[in-house]
């Protein structure tokens, strides 16, 4: 398959998702230092197809994975167990009400002041406009749109192709 994403845990387990399908694979590092995969989960029923990225967070002592696709423009959050496999814990996208545009271009979770947010950028399939949503992500894992805003004139992010926080 063609890689959507790859991210390491801080356990150190690293997980994949294929730019189509619904299947996200962990992989371990086994005993003598070879790297073995299987399937996380098979997300479909989650909504997540077409994985655009992947990013990991730490809140308090639970690691979060989060999807962000194409179909369905939303993000995803899951729980990783301690086996490594996936609990869905939140889903937020244009289903759910928020604005991102047909073409999620990527994402960022950053920590401030003790809460967690996910920025996300997308671009309309022409890329003539764009826009950057912001989410607040709980402890649980749920989220809940706080920002969203829309390319302008004054703030030229049309076509925006990555975040980055500094």
């Amino acid at each position: 398959f063609t890689q959507a994403g790859m991210t390491q845990t801080v356990s150190g387990r690293a997980y994949m998702a294929a730019d189509t399908g619904a299947a996200i694979y962990g992989m371990e590092q086994a005993t003598g230092g070879q790297w073995q995969y299987a399937l996380a989960g098979n997300v479909r029923s989650d909504g997540v197809m077409n994985a655009v990225a992947l990013e990991t967070t730490l809140l308090g002592q639970t690691e979060y994975l989060l999807v962000l696709c194409r179909d369905g423009d939303a993000v995803t959050s899951y729980a990783v167990n301690p086996n490594g496999s996936l609990r869905h814990t939140g889903t937020l996208g244009t289903e759910q009400g928020l604005g991102i545009l047909d073409a999620p271009t990527g994402f960022e979770v950053i920590q401030a002041h003790g809460e967690a947010y996910v920025l996300v950028a997308s671009a309309t399939g022409t890329s003539q406009s764009g826009a950057i949503s912001v989410m607040h992500m709980a402890a649980d894992g749920s989220l809940t749109p706080t920002d969203h805003v829309l390319d302008s004139l004054n703030s030229r992010f049309a076509g925006t192709h990555s975040v980055a926080v500094v």
